[in-house]
């Protein structure tokens, strides 16, 4: 059975589609075939980082109808990806009905991808939410500074209050060791769990690198550079924690299931 994980972060520059695009291609390398989309509506650059030229995008899906199978493109090590457009106005103010319509069309890829890694929009706007909550794994990317708390924070917020999700995995970027990563996580869980009935579970941390920088800068991305160990080995903890982290419930249309169903909360 095919298997979703959304890749969020409540603002730009968290690391959040580094961190998708690497976890898609060592995925694609370690447990089966992976799908990379890039749904972050209007500002894509997923296949820029992965030095990818596809003839369609999330564009010719969303507004022309084309089959979605019909715009994959294959990128480096065999990943394949969906690829959003950047500067994409008609993508900006889509309504959930088609964001929904999009994530229904991934039923026809479900016997040939084990795993779609989705690069949602930085923010908790309502298309974002649509994406993450109709994911297996709903992750959100935490990183230590103050602002970062508080946008991680309305992550949760929105998934739980608009969607009903109630379990989420948090990743943190950019730290400086395992003990700092999970002291940061700590903070934040005990300020989730004081405001909201949701679970949250540590899935493990991005060492501050500068092997990251460099990725971004050459569009080399660091799960595909065999010097790169440590970064690939903090890549397979990450992705081995999520799998293994409780799947979401949430009663909102999903990746891989054929029909959408209502939600179940309203708060």
């Amino acid at each position: 059975m095919s298997k979703s994980i959304a890749i969020t972060s409540g603002k730009g520059g968290a690391g959040k589609t580094s961190l998708a695009i690497n976890l898609a291609l060592r995925l694609n390398e370690r447990h089966g075939k992976a799908i990379f989309l890039d749904a972050d509506f209007g500002m894509a650059n997923g296949h820029i980082l992965l030095k990818s030229r596809p003839e369609m995008d999330i564009t010719d899906v969303l507004i022309n109808g084309v089959p979605v199978r019909d715009v994959l493109h294959h990128g480096p090590k065999g990943l394949r990806l969906v690829a959003g457009r950047t500067g994409a106005t008609e993508l900006l103010n889509l309504d959930e009905r088609r964001t929904e319509t999009l994530i229904q069309a991934f039923n026809t890829l479900e016997d040939e991808c084990d795993y779609l890694v989705v690069d949602t929009s930085a923010g908790a706007e309502s298309n974002t939410m649509v994406c993450a909550a109709a994911a297996d794994h709903f992750v959100v990317v935490l990183v230590g500074q103050a602002t970062g708390f508080v946008d991680a924070y309305a992550m949760i917020k929105g998934g739980f209050k608009q969607h009903g999700v109630k379990n989420f995995s948090v990743v943190v970027n950019m730290a400086a060791s395992e003990d700092e990563a999970r002291s940061l996580f700590e903070t934040f869980q005990k300020t989730v769990l004081r405001f909201m009935a949701v679970q949250v579970d540590y899935c493990g941390y991005l060492p501050y690198s500068r092997a990251f920088h460099n990725a971004a800068i050459n569009c080399e991305p660091v799960a595909i550079q065999a010097s790169c160990q440590a970064e690939r080995s903090a890549l397979d903890n990450i992705a081995d924690r999520i799998l293994k982290s409780p799947v979401n419930r949430a009663m909102a249309q999903r990746y891989f299931q054929d029909a959408p169903q209502e939600n179940v909360i309203n708060l």
